[in-house]
């Protein structure tokens, strides 16, 4: 079990992770992609952080907002698991 919540908090950590540079290069300001995603920037931080787990919906919300393809989220969720 313990195994599980540490891969899951792996994983979350590693899509948060994506988030950050496309927003920093489209000079998109935190405030803004909480908005367009509709949480709030403290939400949007826990994200990035991996602290909470991003939905699907909200990931594909995500991507859409920073002209991104799901798949360059996802990316390192397939490197972690090895798919």
């Amino acid at each position: 079990m313990n195994k599980d919540r540490t891969i899951i908090k792996d994983i979350n950590q590693l899509i948060g992770i994506k988030v950050k540079p496309p927003k920093s290069y489209k000079k998109m300001r935190a405030v803004q992609l909480a908005t367009n995603i509709g949480v709030s920037n403290h939400r949007l931080r826990k994200y990035e952080k991996g602290f909470n787990m991003i939905s699907a919906s909200r990931l594909v919300l995500i991507a859409q907002s920073l002209g991104e393809k799901i798949s360059y989220s996802m990316m390192a969720w397939n490197l972690k698991v090895g798919l």
